[in-house]
């Protein structure tokens, strides 16, 4: 059970990893007079309590008929299963934490020590003060943050922190030791949404443990930052995972639908992930002449091509990608499933690896 804690130079930032449509909102100017007086409050409501023959799970009653809890879930399903996701991952932190507190307490009660005490004996007293040659590879690393100060201005700041990292690594180790000698059985389930592979686009074996669906738009800058990403997850895992492409062209984003097409057009003759891996080569120079262009570099059938592309012969499986996508909550790009599990944004290898080692795990397949 290892946390991974961030802790070189934090800093409070507000990050964006998915193209997203945003809501704007507005209010009241800043510059807007305040009244010289205050208007007078309103009277205070009358004092109400819930009808007696409202049946369990009523949020409402209209006329004597109830709206139910259950009713407005499945109204809003897809946008709450994301916001599940984020519930479980919240709880799961929690969990951990929980976890990790009662496995130190309980090694510390067996020792007749406290946890305080515990700690400083295994993990505070094996960091070791850093090498010079730790301190220079670090300072090479986060020069620029230093804003390129000379090394014996920052070395004291360094060395806090290559030690911060250092006991950090060995706290994560000794809780790790204790979980493995302790019966832990975990007993919460991640939210998992029913999501086709359709025929779409894939590689790897239609049979392995672990499916992973990506949901995805050729003019999303996100998406082709995580082209590496899932290269990794591929070459990591081979034959243990089956990756499906699927298209979800967002509205403002005028030539993202048209450069899905010329990909499955692509595809008509073998060629779908070369053509995939130029649109995200070429991203924002997806005008039409271009998309035929790129099909003349792949040496495809320039004709044939051409009379795919202006048919709109994909327009309809491009729009049932979407809407698959968004019945199973998908809200933005890039959003991947892993085994009907939702990932949302262009997160790092390590959140992949983390659901798909579950996976794994869980199928007795790792």
């Amino acid at each position: 059970m290892k946390r991974f804690i961030p802790v070189f130079f934090p800093i409070l930032i507000l990050v964006s990893v998915g193209c997203e449509k945003m809501q704007n909102t507005t209010g009241p100017s800043e510059n807007t007079a305040a009244p010289s007086t205050p208007p007078p409050a309103p009277p205070a409501p009358e004092a109400t309590t819930p009808a007696e023959s409202a049946p369990s799970g009523a949020l409402a009653m209209l006329n004597g008929e109830a709206i139910t809890d259950a009713e407005v879930s499945e109204r809003m399903k897809n946008q709450l299963r994301k916001v599940e996701s984020q519930i479980y991952d919240i709880k799961k932190e929690g969990l951990d934490l929980i976890i990790e507190e009662k496995l130190v307490s309980m090694e510390a009660k067996k020792k007749g020590m406290s946890a305080d005490e515990l700690i400083k004996a295994e993990v505070e007293r094996k960091v070791e003060e850093p090498t010079e040659a730790e301190i220079s590879a670090f300072y090479s690393m986060f020069k620029k943050r230093f804003k390129d100060a000379p090394l014996d201005k920052v070395r004291n700041k360094l060395v806090d922190q290559i030690k911060s990292t250092k006991r950090q690594t060995a706290y994560n180790e000794f809780v790790e030791s204790l979980s493995k000698n302790a019966k832990l059985e975990v007993l919460m389930e991640r939210p998992r949404a029913e999501v086709s592979v359709d025929d779409d686009p894939s590689k790897g074996d239609a049979k392995a443990p672990v499916t992973l669906v990506e949901f995805s738009d050729f003019q999303c800058p996100f998406c082709k930052r995580a082209r590496e990403t899932v290269s990794k997850v591929l070459e990591t895992y081979g034959n243990k995972v089956h990756y499906v492409f699927r298209d979800y062209p967002l509205s403002f984003h005028k030539q993202a639908k048209k450069a899905a097409e010329a990909a499955e057009c692509a595809g008509d003759q073998k060629k779908y992930w070369e053509y995939n891996a130029i649109l995200w080569e070429k991203q924002g120079q997806q005008e039409i002449d271009k998309l035929k262009g790129y099909a003349k570099e792949l040496g495809l059938n320039e004709k044939k091509f051409a009379e795919c592309l202006d048919s709109d012969k994909y327009a309809e499986e491009v729009d049932k990608d979407l809407n698959d996508g968004i019945a199973a909550g998908v809200s933005g790009t890039p959003a991947y499933f892993v085994n009907g599990m939702l990932i949302s944004g262009a997160q790092p290898f390590e959140r992949f690896k983390e659901l798909i080692d579950e996976e794994l795990e869980r199928l007795g397949k790792k």
